[in-house]
Order: structure tokens, then sequence, then C-alpha cells
């Protein structure tokens, strides 16, 4: 079982990590085996966990120790210190109502290098000098959800261990592994000696939009993001192999670089590998959802199940190309749909769904 220590006062030094300490003295560089980070929250806590940090003790109300406490703490040493005190005491630390009553001072973990992390990854996000611990959490938030697969940072950017950022993060740059770039050499280098290409994304007349095929098409790709404000710098858009730009509207000309990274991030990692649509080139059996709107103030109805696909060459006639179909029903009648005929960039398709009444939805 933890070892609880009452706290009455504020002032009591066993709070200094949790209270007093600055995020720079917190990383103690003079000392990096003995640098630290603050862990807010059981969810978050709970995933520095899974991630292999060690925990060197925790703060929190009284009244958690036995509450939604337990199971975390079940998970730590036996001796590990828990500083637990009322809630009009806690209080006294600016912020600690975002901290749903607890948290955890843990030993900063040690990085990889570029080489390792990248050794297995095909999206990676590269952010040049994001400053701002919120934009550092929400990116890495978006990243952990959208198929990165790893973050590299460069040094003068926001550390993702201040507490600010990992609780914006919510705990995700535990999940997304991630380093720092490094300082004496040209990171571009590195990555294309790692089989990677680089898109920046930046405002330019000769960019792409971030649908154009070919980025899709890339088997490594590194995303570069760029610092609030000033964005990428000049030489780091000349290095890099691709320029891209989101397409915007009503006059507005550039997004909030974590807002960005959202749009970046599920167009060229997430929907690498996927395709949102029905293949309309091939003709084959898929699994998919037709919905028909009726008349106005009527209801939508939604049918789930297959649906055949078959492809014509356009000038032929409809009745050769769309050939016939049956399926049959659970209780034995057979059933023969009618075709309906779509058109889409010029070429044909006939989707016939091949779930009739009768038939039970997955």
């Amino acid at each position: 079982m933890a070892k609880i220590f009452d706290i009455s006062d504020f002032s009591a030094p066993e709070l200094d990590v949790y209270a007093r300490l600055t995020e720079n003295q917190l990383v103690n560089r003079a000392d990096p085996a003995n640098a630290l980070f603050i862990a807010e929250s059981p969810l978050v806590i709970g995933r520095a966990l899974d991630a292999g940090c060690v925990p060197v003790s925790f703060l929190m109300e009284r009244r958690h120790v036995d509450g939604k406490a337990r199971e975390i703490l079940a998970r730590c040493p036996a001796d590990i210190p828990v500083y637990a005190a009322e809630l009009d005491v806690l209080t006294q630390l600016t912020g600690f109502h975002l901290t749903r009553g607890m948290l955890c001072a843990m030993r900063r973990p040690a990085l990889p290098d570029v080489a390792a992390l990248c050794a297995d990854a095909a999206r990676v996000a590269v952010l040049e000098n994001v400053m701002n611990p919120t934009n550092i959490g929400a990116i890495f938030r978006s990243a952990a959800a959208l198929g990165v697969d790893a973050v590299l940072l460069t040094s003068a950017g926001s550390d993702p261990l201040y507490r600010r950022a990992v609780r914006v993060s919510m705990g995700t740059v535990f999940q997304v592994p991630w380093t720092y770039l490094p300082e004496d050499g040209d990171w571009q280098q590195t990555l294309h000696a790692l089989g990677f290409q680089t898109a920046a994304m930046a405002l330019r007349d000769d960019s792409l939009r971030i649908d154009d095929k070919r980025l899709r098409a890339v088997p490594r790709l590194a995303i570069v993001l760029g610092t609030e404000g000033d964005g990428l710098a000049a030489h780091t858009i000349a290095a890099c192999d691709y320029t891209v730009r989101i397409p915007m509207t009503h006059g507005v000309d550039s997004l909030n670089v974590a807002a960005a990274s959202a749009v970046a991030f599920y167009q060229l990692a997430l929907l690498r590998d996927a395709n949102p649509r029905l293949p309309v080139r091939k003709s084959g059996i898929f699994w998919g959802i037709k919905i028909r709107l009726l008349r106005p103030g009527k209801r939508t109805k939604t049918e789930a199940g297959f649906f055949v696909v078959f492809r014509r060459r356009s000038g032929r006639s409809s009745r050769r190309s769309r050939g016939t179909a049956s399926a049959r029903r659970r209780d034995g009648s057979s059933w023969r749909p009618s075709p309906r005929r779509s058109t889409r960039t010029g070429r044909s398709q006939i989707v016939w769904p091949a779930l009739a009444a009768g038939w039970s939805p997955a």
C-alpha cells in the first residue's frame, strides 16, 4: 500500500515539485537522470504508466485515495509517497480544478534517436519551433487520432512534457512516439537518408493542394509544420520536396498550426490507405450504406448491406453492360433488383444493392 502523508499547509516543502518549481527546473538539464514532469488527472496518469513512465510521488484530494486513485496506486510501488490534502488546501495551487483532483510527479523518459523512432514509420510530423504548449498538446492529440506514426521536434520549440501540453494532449504524448531532431545537422538530410520525402505546410503560389493524389502515393512522408505566426522558415520550405496548402474559403488565408495539423494528418496520414468512396474503376462486391432521401416531411430510409458494382466503358449501350444479378432471401424466395444507373466523372456504373427485405444487416 502507498505511504499516505497528510498535508494541511500549502507551504509544505513536499508540495514544491507541484506548486513552486518552474518547468525549466523540472527539466533539470544539469542532471537529466533526475528530470521530472507532472501528469494531471487519472486518465493522463494512467496513459503515462501504460507508456512505462516511472512515478515519483502523488498529490491528490484525500477522498481520492480510496476512490478513483485506488487502481492507479495499485500499479505503483508499494512505498510511493502520496501527499493528500483537503480541497481547500489544494485549490491554492493554480489550476488545480483542471487536474481532476490528482497529480503525479514522474521521471522523464529517455528519448530514442531519430533513426530508431522512424524505423517502421510511414507518416511522421515535424514541428519546427512550435512554441505554444497548448498547440503542442493539440497536435499530439490529432497525431494520435489521425494516423501519424511519430512526431519530431526542433529543440527551440516547446516541450511536449510541459504540464499544459500533457493536459491538452489528454495523455497522447505518451501514445505517439516522439523525439527531438539533432541540433548539429541538417534534419532534412537525416529524413531523406531514412527514405522520407518532406512536405512543407505553407502558403505558396507553387504549392500543391493537400488532396493532390501524388502526396497520398508517397510511401514515407514527413509533414512539416511551422511556428505560430511566421510559419516555416524560407530555407525549410525551399529544402522540402513538396509545398502543400489547405484550400480555404471566405478569404481566410491561414489556420492555427494545431487546426492545420488536424487537416493535414487526416488527409495525408489517416487516408493514405483508405478510400472513403466506393471504387468506381473496378467491379466487385463492397460493403456500404445507401441513404435514400424521401420527399420533404418524409423519413430518411437507410439500407445497409452489400453493393454489387459493375463498370461499363463509355460509349457502349447500357443494356449490354448492365448484365443481371439476383439474390436469395432467407425465406428461400429469389429477388432480382432493378438496376440504378449513376454517372461520375464521365464513367457509368451500375450499383445494385444485394440486401433485400428480409435480410439482417451485419
